[in-house]
């Protein structure tokens, strides 16, 4: 899978979860999006583990597993930020 491909579903996926997560409460402009990749990257990596290959290319499946994994992390971020 390329890097468009990776960009493009966490994208998506960031735009996803933030709209389940609270949409007003962004932690900084574009975060949805950087969260998104990085929610890919952590879904691909945490399934991966467990012999599963979620993220294969631009598919439904990919884009449910990288908005889980982007929900996670802003629920992840959201109660760091929140204990300072």
């Amino acid at each position: 899978m390329g890097l468009f491909t990776w960009i493009a579903i966490g994208a998506f996926a960031g735009w996803i979860a933030n709209y389940f997560m609270d949409q007003d409460e962004r932690l900084f402009p574009f975060s949805d999006i950087i969260i998104g990749i990085l929610g890919a990257v952590v879904a691909k990596f945490v399934f991966s583990s467990f012999g599963a290959d979620p993220i294969t290319g631009f598919n439904l499946q990919s884009v449910v597993f990288s908005s889980l994994g982007a929900i996670f992390l802003i629920w992840f971020f959201r109660k760091k930020k929140s204990e300072d």
